[in-house]
C-alpha cells in the first residue's frame, strides 16, 4: 500500500506532463485497489509486509536498529491482521505488532549466513502453473523473516535455495566472506550457529518497540 501510494503520485503527475489520460484512469484503479483494502479506521493492515515495505514492519524493524545499534534487523513479518489505526495509538496496538516473549538480540554474521538466511525466508514462496505465486503449505509462515536496512530482491523465478539475486548493505554488495552486525529476536539466533552476539540486555522485543 505504501508504495503504491507514491506511484499513484508519479502517474498523476506523468498524466499532466506528458498528457496521457490513460494513466489517469491507472491511477484511478489503484486507488480503488487501496481503498479496498483499508480498514475502517484508515489504517492499512500487515499483511502485505511479506511483498513489500509496510510501515508496520518498518517500525518494528527501525526500533531493533535503534535500540542496539546494528546496520541491519531481521524479524518476521508482521501479522497479517496487524496494523496502526490512524489516529491515537495504543501500547496495545504496539504490541500487536510483535506479541511474543523474546529477548532482542544483536549478533555479527557472514555475508554467507545472511544469504541462506534470506533464501530459507524465500521458500515460503511456491511458484505454480502459470507462474502464479502462492504459500508453500510445507513451509510455516512464521518462518518468514524481513530484513531492514538492506536492499535485496528475490527471484522466484529461480528455484528456491537459489532465489537471492542480490543483497546489498551501505549501497554495496555484501560478499560471502564479509560479516556484519543483525538485531533480531532470540529465537532466531540459533539459524546463525556460531555467531558472537554483541548486543543483549535482557530486554524484551515488544517492550522495546513501545519504548522506541
Amino acid at each position: 500500500p505504501e508504495t503504491t501510494g507514491y506511484i499513484i503520485e508519479t502517474f498523476l503527475a506523468a498524466a499532466e506532463l506528458l498528457r496521457r489520460p490513460e494513466l489517469v484512469q491507472r491511477a484511478q484503479r489503484m486507488i480503488d485497489w487501496e481503498r479496498s483494502i483499508q480498514q475502517a479506521d484508515g489504517a492499512f493492515p500487515g499483511r502485505y509486509a511479506r511483498v513489500e515495505a509496510v510501515p508496520a514492519q518498518t517500525l518494528l524493524l527501525d526500533a531493533m536498529r535503534a535500540r542496539t545499534g546494528a546496520p541491519l534487523a531481521a524479524a518476521p513479518a508482521v501479522r497479517t491482521s496487524a496494523g496502526l489505526p490512524d489516529g491515537d495509538v495504543r501500547r496495545a496496538d504496539v504490541i500487536g505488532l510483535y506479541p511474543f516473549d523474546h529477548v532482542l538480540l544483536a549478533i555479527r554474521v557472514t555475508g554467507a549466513q545472511l544469504r541462506e538466511h534470506l533464501e530459507q525466508s524465500a521458500r515460503w514462496y511456491a511458484v505454480g502453473p502459470g507462474a502464479q505465486v502462492a504459500p508453500d503449505p510445507a513451509v510455516p509462515a512464521g518462518s518468514f523473516d524481513v530484513l531492514g536496512g538492506a536492499a535485496y530482491e528475490i527471484d522466484l523465478a529461480q528455484p528456491p535455495g537459489r532465489r537471492l539475486r542480490s543483497l546489498l548493505v551501505g549501497g554495496r554488495d555484501l560478499g560471502p566472506a564479509d560479516s556484519v552486525t543483525v538485531a533480531l529476536p532470540a529465537d532466531r539466533a540459533a539459524r546463525f550457529p556460531g555467531a558472537p552476539i554483541v548486543h543483549d540486555r535482557g530486554e524484551r522485543l515488544r517492550d522495546v518497540l513501545v519504548e522506541e
